[in-house]
């Protein structure tokens, strides 16, 4: 984990606060765990000036054969992959620097050169994928999509008075600390093409935007103001959430080594009318503290208009929000719509209460609500003509699937549903397993509830999971996730433990566990193993065109990645 410089203002995030338990030499102070170069000596270089960063080679091994593909998985490298972050902080009179650069390169592993072929003896990758020449993974994804060379971040930060603080370039702004998934954390997308749902560290994946941020302190009130404004100046790829949809190795079951936004099946559109990525978005924040009466209960209340924040939607065959229906013929349009992601209104509060007060030991509550209105829904799993009409029309891969994508939310128009989120969430920093496990200091152990609430859910509306797969959506999705975090000698082993269900699709039966140790050598070395294992009482097969009514079967969350199961390896090399 990259450590920087932290203001003594600035509030430490939970995320930073988990990735310190995770790895607690990392962030017990920086120039231990860093060997900073400092410039401000030199007389050519104007004010102070400080880098730090790391090199990180992450490998991953298949463990289970997938059910994509028609050949054996098990035991096959899926990722071999090296990343090159430098974090540059400077101090030039009263305005601060700061610029992050992140390099990524990934070896061609025999495995992912199948996917990246589509083939492998002359045998397609995947059985679905006979259907024509675009049943391909997009070709050289592993260049396109999964290495890169950028400017993160690069701001300027300065205080005017003692009240303003003002940040403007393309940053982070972190809202919200929920586990796992979304709720309040949705001014930026994520890119999970390379790494899906576990990396430890939020914000090597979350998408950085060019924004304009100011936080006002008002101590009267115990509290403080902060308004976002994002101009629209960022790239494209920068808004929502990049999955794989590509044909790499997090693509969902069962579709292995298949691009879906190829331009002839479902491209992106970034000017679609509802969610333009020039349109300028942009939120504002109170933030605050109750009085003694209350404990000093933290809270804060927040309106976000920005892109949708996780996958995109398909606008269908049939059109989204005032166009016509649409068909291949015409052009411009892939045989399963457009990706889209539609500018939102989304309205949040979130508060902090401590439960010590009860006697009950080191526990803190906190609560998370979004309420989302007029939020885009694919749907569609009875059947469609004009979808499947569309998908004929095409020929290869699309006509192959005709049957099952035209009742799989590509042939109808996306519905806008009221959407409320809810978190809560339980934790504690003083479980103590001294006595028990050996432990050389009290736990962290957190219990957090999730839900999905579609507040005029109407099961007539064929509201789907997932655009590609029919699996109905509930107008209640209840999750429920546990993390455990432990010490031992001294902090140098710190092993840990999260596991999650879906409890409205399957409780204890469809889910995700993800054990992990890390191992600290001086103030430099850092080595993480960890499994990730999903798991789903169904999950779609390659019969598919065969049996549509197999979409469904692991259309929710949990069920899209059975048997995609991974042991990673990560060594982290600070400086």
């Amino acid at each position: 984990m990259a450590m920087k410089k932290i203001d003594s203002r600035k509030k430490l995030s939970r995320s930073m606060l988990l990735a310190a338990t995770l790895a607690p030499a990392a962030l017990l102070g920086s120039s231990n765990a860093m060997a900073e170069i400092v410039f401000s000596e030199d007389p050519w270089v104007p004010g102070s000036w400080s880098t730090s960063g790391y090199v990180r080679t992450q490998l991953s091994m298949n463990i289970d054969n997938r059910p994509g593909t028609q050949f054996d998985d098990k035991g096959k490298l899926s990722m071999v992959r090296t990343t090159v972050r430098i974090d540059l902080d400077g101090e030039v009179g009263p305005i601060r620097i700061g610029i992050i650069g992140r390099v990524a390169r990934e070896m061609e592993t025999d495995w992912l050169k199948r996917l990246d072929r589509g083939s492998y003896k002359g045998v397609n990758i995947n059985a679905l994928a006979a259907g024509g020449n675009d049943g391909q993974a997009e070709q050289n994804f592993i260049k396109a999509q999964l290495e890169e060379e950028e400017l993160r971040e690069f701001f300027i930060e300065f205080d005017v008075g003692d009240r303003f603080v003002f940040k403007i370039g393309k940053q982070q702004v972190v809202w919200g600390e929920t586990d796992f998934f979304q709720a309040m954390d949705i001014l930026h997308g994520r890119d999970l093409r390379w790494r899906l749902f576990f990396e430890p560290e939020n914000e090597e994946w979350r998408k950085p935007l060019i924004m304009f941020n100011v936080i006002a302190q008002v101590p009267e009130l115990d509290g403080s103001l902060q308004v976002v404004i994002r101009p629209g100046l960022d790239r494209q790829r920068d808004i929502g959430s990049s999955v794989d949809f590509y044909g790499g190795r997090h693509q969902p079951n069962p579709f292995d080594g298949i691009d879906f936004f190829q331009a002839g099946i479902l491209p992106f559109n970034y000017n679609h009318h509802t969610g333009d990525n020039d349109t300028m978005t942009g939120a504002i924040r109170w933030a605050g503290t109750l009085g003694a009466w209350s404990n000093y209960t933290g809270y804060s209340l927040a309106f976000v208009r920005s892109h949708l924040a996780g996958s995109p939607i398909s606008t269908s065959v049939a059109g989204f929000k005032g166009e016509g229906p649409l068909s291949v013929a015409a052009g411009g349009l892939g045989a399963l719509g457009e990706a889209i992601y539609p500018i939102l209104n989304n309205y949040a509060l979130s508060f902090n209460y401590d439960l010590s007060v009860f006697g009950v030991g080191a526990w803190t509550l906190a609560a998370e609500v979004v309420w989302t209105p007029e939020r885009p829904f694919n749907r569609g799993f009875s059947g469609n003509t004009t979808a499947i009409a569309n998908l004929t029309a095409q020929g290869g891969l699309a006509a192959a699937f005709s049957g099952a994508f035209g009742s799989a939310g590509h042939g109808l128009s996306p519905i806008e549903k009221h959407q409320l989120l809810i978190m809560l969430r339980t934790e504690s920093t003083g479980v103590r397993l001294m006595d028990y496990i050996g432990t050389g200091r009290p736990s962290f152990l957190s219990f957090q509830l999730f839900d999905r609430w579609l507040t005029d859910f109407d099961a007539a509306d064929e509201v789907i999971d997932t655009a590609g797969w029919n699996a109905a959506a509930s107008e209640h999705t209840f999750i429920f996730t546990v993390v455990l975090l432990m010490n031992y000698n001294y902090d140098l082993i710190s092993p840990g433990v999260a596991w999650g269900t879906d409890l409205t699709h399957g409780a204890f039966t469809s889910g995700f566990f993800l054990p992990w140790v890390e191992f600290i050598w001086g103030d430099f070395w850092r080595l993480r193993a960890e499994l990730n294992i999903w798991f789903s009482k169904s999950q779609p097969t390659n019969n598919v065109t065969a049996n549509t009514a197999e979409l469904g079967n692991g259309g929710h969350v949990f069920g899209l990645f059975e048997d995609q199961d991974q042991f990673v390896l990560r060594l982290t090399r600070q400086f």
